[in-house]
């Protein structure tokens, strides 16, 4: 982005005025790469953001089932990414640009994510954050964390890469892919990303939250990783 204010006294200036531009795609740090919020492409099918691949795992010919940035459910701004999946075109997928980092598993990435208003049993509700060693052959995928997202207003979700020990040549991968793939009987897969942005794991990590389950009288929370004392609140 970039901007530009009018000087028209030695007291008085106008409003900033904002615009943009594409730089060629290339490997980025993290601090250039910021946060990703989808709001400068355009919505619609076929609009993606700069320099993401995206694509289908079952048809990559066809983008009928590629995500796009949508102007529903964007937890900032005016637009998000959608995925949506169906089991003749599972696995609906977009793959950041290469990040300049020799050890990927030093970072984490956070976003928000909604299903939307879309909550019922034929609803999967699964995105999977993946890491890719070549965007150009899938099978170099590794599956990180597939997160279980809820409709309504976005919430945030933390995927670390701690875990990540290379793909099946042992190489490390530098790209991260995001997929509405479904693992489910479910008929469809419906997803919304925004404000996505990675950063180092820091020192005092926060604790994860395996299950949540519901109960007659109370809820049963399951914590997993690490020794530090924690505390648990609610609202």
């Amino acid at each position: 982005h970039f901007y530009v204010q009018s000087f028209c006294s030695d007291t008085t200036s106008s409003a900033w005025a904002v615009g943009h531009f594409y730089t060629n795609c290339d490997v980025l740090d993290t601090y250039q790469m910021g946060v990703e919020n989808f709001d400068y492409y355009g919505v619609g099918q076929g609009v993606a953001p700069n320099c993401y691949i995206i694509g289908n795992l079952i048809d990559s010919a066809s983008n009928s089932y590629f995500p796009y940035c949508s102007d529903e459910f964007a937890n900032s701004g005016s637009a998000s990414l959608k995925f949506v999946s169906i089991p003749a075109y599972n696995g609906a997928y977009a793959i950041t640009p290469e990040i300049n980092i020799d050890d990927i598993s030093r970072l984490r990435v956070k976003f928000y994510a909604s299903t939307g208003k879309y909550f019922t049993s034929q609803y999967a509700r699964d995105l999977t954050v993946a890491i890719v060693t070549d965007p150009t052959d899938l099978a170099t995928q590794t599956n990180i964390k597939t997160v279980k997202v809820y409709p309504g207003d976005a919430l945030q979700y933390e995927v670390r890469f701690d875990e990540y020990i290379g793909d099946y040549n042992d190489d490390y991968g530098r790209y991260v892919m995001f997929s509405s793939e479904l693992f489910t009987a479910a008929t469809v897969n419906t997803v919304f990303i925004d404000d996505v942005v990675f950063d180092t794991i820091p020192e005092c990590v926060s604790p994860k939250v395996r299950e949540v389950e519901n109960k007659s009288d109370c809820i049963l929370l399951q914590l997993y990783e690490g020794t530090a004392p924690y505390q648990v609140k609610y609202i």
